[in-house]
């Protein structure tokens, strides 16, 4: 049996526990979560000790490139005078672009071993791409005069997604059993990236960017907010149908 240890934040624990959740679906493991007063812990074994490896790897990965870029970036970024709704769809957008690269660059710098500090692990064997970051957060806090009109700043989110790699030509969205769900031309449910997201419209607005569709066919108009449909309208533009 190959036991691996992960250590986090104590604010992190409902991370763990997402973590906790896609490890036992993905592989055969046993998996166990607590915490104490200053961190949370998750302990996992299996016999397969590649499965396991790899599976740990792309956990920790999509933790750090989805986690730590978002807090990295609302700790850094001075926009104080946008919309909180908009600065949050901003730092998403940011988030996401250039995504791929991130996880490519955390992969390769993860050496595991029997216990795996996480933000040690960030905050001393990544400063690259902390630098990188710290270039975006630079350039938009630089430029925060442009940002004082809301439709500037949907300008940016709309640049950033048409930069972005398409995951699907189209897809459908409706909403179902209180939530929002996103399936592709074949109407197979698409994976929510942003299932620890509390606020289901700005996961719905984060899922779409992070697919950048060509097309959304949109039935759940009567279920979203004005300021949620107004960001999507603005940066999606002619991309949106309106149906019913």
């Amino acid at each position: 049996m190959f036991e691996y240890t992960i250590k986090a934040n104590l604010i992190d624990y409902n991370l763990l526990e997402y973590m906790k959740y896609s490890l036992s679906q993905n592989i055969n493991c046993i998996v166990a979560l607590s915490k104490t007063k200053q961190e949370s812990i998750l302990s996992v074994a299996s016999n397969n000790k590649k499965e396991l490896i790899n599976a740990l790897i792309k956990e920790i990965t999509k933790y750090i490139a989805f986690k730590f870029k978002e807090s990295f970036f609302y700790n850094n970024l001075k926009l104080t005078q946008l919309n909180l709704e908009y600065k949050k769809a901003l730092i998403k957008a940011l988030v996401l672009f250039d995504i791929e690269s991130d996880e490519r660059f955390i992969k390769k710098n993860i050496i595991l071993t029997k216990t795996i500090d996480i933000n040690s692990l960030f905050y001393f064997k990544l400063n690259l791409l902390k630098l990188n970051w710290q270039e975006m957060v630079n350039v938009a806090n630089n430029n925060a005069c442009a940002f004082f009109s809301n439709e500037n700043f949907l300008e940016l989110i709309k640049f950033l997604i048409e930069s972005m790699p398409k995951k699907e030509k189209q897809v459908n969205v409706i909403f179902n059993n209180n939530k929002f769900e996103i399936t592709n031309s074949n109407n197979k449910i698409l994976k929510n990236q942003f299932e620890n997201e509390n606020n289901i419209e700005l996961a719905l607005v984060s899922n779409l960017i992070y697919i950048a569709p060509e097309k959304i066919n949109l039935y759940c108009i009567n279920n979203l907010s004005n300021s949620t449909f107004k960001i999507l309208y603005h940066i999606f533009n002619k991309n949106i149908n309106l149906l019913v």
